[in-house]
């Protein structure tokens, strides 16, 4: 089974679209007001450090630009918004993806070995900033 893009500045898949109705529309624009979108930075511009150097780990590892970047965070407002306007404190090094609950446990030996950050991520939906990868002088693996 083929990955799905995940849109890197906000929620969703880059592959689909989601309006609001026009019903909706008007319906909060008279409680809220008219408001102005955040512009959203286009993913090119953003500032995006090399990787450091990592150990090889024992899983898939991604160490390509979006990858990283689309990493970085989780999908909550605060994150999305640091996501639409490319202020990202920090990226990750890289992502694994391990494919089996053997291969995760690896990764974690793998990394606490190598005294890498790390930040555990599944679905990357956490509203509470548990997955957005903070500034370390160690690299960092989510």
């Amino acid at each position: 089974m083929q990955e799905r893009e995940r849109r890197w500045n906000g929620w969703g898949f880059a592959d689909e679209s989601a309006p609001v109705f026009e019903g909706a529309r008007t319906w909060l624009s008279k409680r809220l007001g008219v408001g102005h979108p955040l512009p959203a930075v286009p993913e090119r511009d953003v500032r995006i450090p090399p990787a450091r150097p990592l150990p090889d780990l024992p899983a898939t590892t991604l160490t390509d630009p979006g990858s990283r970047l689309r990493g970085a965070c989780g999908c909550g407002f605060p994150d999305v918004v640091r996501l639409r306007t490319g202020a990202l404190e920090a990226l990750p090094d890289a992502v694994c993806l391990p494919e089996s609950t053997g291969q995760v446990l690896a990764v974690l030996q793998s990394a606490s070995a190598a005294e890498l950050g790390l930040v555990l991520r599944g679905g990357g939906t956490s509203v509470v900033g548990g997955v957005t990868v903070r500034p370390l002088a160690k690299p960092t693996v989510v």
